[in-house]
């Protein structure tokens, strides 16, 4: 039994997640799998890994059982289970019998212009944990309230426009000594990925003249 990466050639993306802590140790990533054959092994049973997988089918067999729940979005996709491994003879293959666990919530990712989501289309997540994407070109109007009112148990709701790249990890700025509407202009434009109208803009400023102290 052990607790690393195994693998025959270096750790992908493809089969880790995003609640999976980094074991690389003393500039180790990933352990080879070669290291445990030639050993008297029939099974090594892997833990870490949360997908269910089988990293060598013998000499010896070698498999990650996997996590019993999902711990992140990253883990949508899995299906959970639990790993029934017989044991034969020495230099005869075991069997891995692999026994599903039933989910007690689904988990989704969803990607969409805001009526898809709430629509019939995804009426099937609706009881899910979900994560969000609403690709409108504008934010919709109350888009947070809309989309709890279909999905109560949405994990993560975002806006991200359809073909505009938005740098959600940028600088957040220093808007000291700017002009408050044109502050306001930029975060309309970094959101909506277009800048604002001569009427939104006309907007913008009487909405501030109205509130400003003095």
């Amino acid at each position: 039994m052990g607790h690393a990466f195994v693998a025959d050639v270096a750790v992908s993306p493809d089969i880790t997640t995003d609640s999976e802590r980094d074991l690389t140790i003393g500039g180790v990533q990933a352990v080879p799998s070669a290291l445990f054959a030639d050993r008297g092994l029939s099974y090594v049973a892997m833990g870490h890994l949360h997908r269910p997988q089988v990293m060598r089918d013998v000499d010896p067999a070698i498999a990650y059982s996997g996590s019993l729940l999902r711990y992140s979005l990253s883990e949508a996709g899995h299906g959970k289970s639990v790993a029934l491994v017989e044991v034969g003879p020495p230099g005869v293959p075991v069997v891995i019998e692999r026994i599903a666990l039933p989910e007690g919530r689904g988990m989704a990712r969803l990607t969409g212009a805001i009526d898809d989501l709430l629509g019939e289309a995804h009426a099937a997540n609706r009881q899910d944990f979900v994560e969000l994407i609403v690709t409108d070109a504008a934010y919709p109007e109350r888009m947070h309230a809309r989309l709890d009112e279909v999905f109560p148990f949405a994990l993560r709701k975002e806006h991200r426009p359809a073909g505009v790249a938005i740098d959600s990890h940028g600088a957040r700025g220093d808007a000291r000594g700017r002009d408050p509407v044109e502050v306001m202009s930029d975060f309309v434009h970094k959101v909506a990925g277009r800048e604002v109208t001569a009427a939104e803009l006309e907007l913008l400023r009487s909405v501030y003249e109205g509130v400003r102290p003095g």
